[in-house]
C-alpha cells in the first residue's frame, strides 16, 4: 500500500492496521495516522481561512459545515446514480442556504413543520445507509447552521459561496462516484424498495426528534442551544442499542473536557490561546472514541464561547447544555420506542383476532 493510499484510510482503519500488523508495519501506520491528522489540520485551516477571506468572516460557520461535507462527500455516496445525486446535493445546499435564514421568523408550530420537512429531505437524499455516518454529519451541519445565523445583509456573499461550493462539490462527487449505483434512482433506492424499512424509520425518528427539539427551544429558549442540540442529535443519529453507553460517554466527555479547558486556560498565557484550536483538531484526527472526541470538541467550542461569556461561565454552560441535550435525547428515544412497541403490539393483536 502506497503512502497516498494509506492516507485515504480512516483513523479506525489505521488503528486496526496498527493492532493487527507486524511491529514494522505498526510504526508505519502510526506515522501515517499522525501525518494524516497534521495534513487534515493544514487543509482545514486553509479552507476556512480562504472562505472567510474571500466571502467575509460572517461565513465562518458555513465554511466549517462545507469543510465537513467535503471530507464526507469524497468518501460516502448517496446510493443512487450520479446525475440524481448531484441534483439531490443541490437540494441539500438550497435547504442549508434558505431554511436557517427564514425559519426563525415563523411561529413555533410552523417552524416545527419546516424543520421536519427539511430534515426528511436532507436525510432521505443523503442517507440510504445510516451506517455510513451521513445522518450524524448532516444533522450536525443543520444544527450548526440553525444555531449560527448571520445577518441578512451578508446573504448575497453567502449565496455566492454556496454556488461556488456546489459546483466544486458536484465535480468532486462526479469524479469519485460516477461509476457507482448506476442502476438505482432516488425513488428506487429510497421510496420503492419498502419505503418504511428499518433505515427509513430510523431517519424519520431522527428528523422528528430534532424537530421536536427545535420546537421546545422556540418556546423555551436555551442559551447556546446548539450545544444541547449537538448532544441530543448525536444520540438520535447514533446506534440506539448503545444509548446508555453513549449517553454516559457524552456526559463524562462534556464534564472532563470543560474541566480540562478550565485547567489549561488557568496556566496557559493568553498569547498562546490561538494554538488551542489547531492542537485540539490534531488530536481529534487521532481519536476514534466517542467520549474522547467529546472531550476534545470542548476545547474549540469553549475557546470561541469564552470571549462572549467568560471562561468559567462558558464551561458551566457547556456542561449544562450537554446534560440537557442528553436527557432530552434519552427521554425522546425511550418514549418513542415504547410508543412504537405499543402500537406494534396492538396491530399484531388485532390482526390475530
Amino acid at each position: 500500500m502506497s503512502l497516498y493510499q494509506a492516507l485515504q484510510l480512516s483513523p479506525y482503519e489505521l488503528k486496526h492496521q496498527m493492532r493487527e500488523g507486524e511491529a514494522q508495519k505498526k510504526n508505519y501506520y502510526l506515522m501515517v495516522l499522525l501525518l494524516r491528522s497534521f495534513l487534515m489540520i493544514l487543509f482545514s485551516i486553509a479552507f476556512i481561512v480562504g472562505c472567510t477571506t474571500i466571502f467575509g468572516q460572517e461565513q465562518s460557520s458555513l465554511a466549517v459545515v462545507l469543510l465537513c461535507l467535503l471530507l464526507g462527500l469524497r468518501v460516502v455516496d448517496f446510493g443512487y446514480n450520479v446525475k440524481e445525486s448531484i441534483v439531490g446535493l443541490g437540494v441539500v445546499f438550497l435547504i442549508f442556504l434558505i431554511v436557517p435564514q427564514v425559519v426563525g421568523s415563523f411561529k413555533p408550530f410552523i417552524a416545527f413543520m419546516i424543520h421536519f420537512l427539511a430534515l426528511i429531505l436532507i436525510f432521505f437524499i443523503t442517507s440510504y445507509n445510516r451506517l455510513y455516518g451521513n445522518p450524524s454529519l448532516y444533522s450536525f451541519s443543520y444544527m450548526f447552521l440553525i444555531g449560527t445565523v448571520p445577518p441578512s445583509s451578508v446573504f448575497s456573499a453567502r449565496l455566492t459561496l454556496m454556488i461556488v461550493m456546489y459546483l466544486l462539490f458536484s465535480l468532486i462527487y462526479y469524479k469519485k462516484h460516477r461509476e457507482k449505483h448506476q442502476e438505482h434512482t432516488f425513488c428506487s433506492r429510497m421510496l420503492r424498495e419498502n419505503t418504511f424499512n428499518e433505515n427509513n424509520r430510523f431517519l424519520l425518528l431522527l428528523a422528528f426528534g430534532m424537530s421536536v427539539f427545535f420546537f421546545v427551544m422556540a418556546i423555551y429558549p436555551l442559551e447556546r442551544f446548539m450545544w444541547a442540540g449537538f448532544a441530543c442529535s448525536s444520540l438520535l443519529a447514533g446506534n440506539h442499542d448503545q444509548l446508555k453507553e453513549r449517553s454516559i460517554a457524552r456526559v463524562i466527555g462534556a464534564v472532563c473536557g470543560s474541566l480540562l479547558f478550565l485547567l489549561v486556560m488557568k496556566f496557559l498565557p493568553a498569547n498562546y490561546w490561538f494554538f488551542i484550536g489547531p492542537i485540539a483538531g490534531f488530536f481529534l484526527g487521532l481519536s476514534t472514541n466517542y467520549r474522547n472526541q467529546t472531550i476534545i470538541n470542548c476545547f474549540g467550542a469553549l475557546l470561541l464561547a469564552q470571549g462572549i461569556y467568560g471562561i468559567q461561565e462558558a464551561a458551566h454552560l457547556r456542561i449544562f447544555t450537554n446534560l440537557f441535550g442528553v436527557v432530552f435525547g434519552v427521554i425522546y428515544l425511550l418514549f418513542m420506542n415504547q410508543t412504537i412497541q405499543y402500537l406494534t403490539n396492538r396491530r399484531i393483536s388485532k390482526s390475530s383476532e
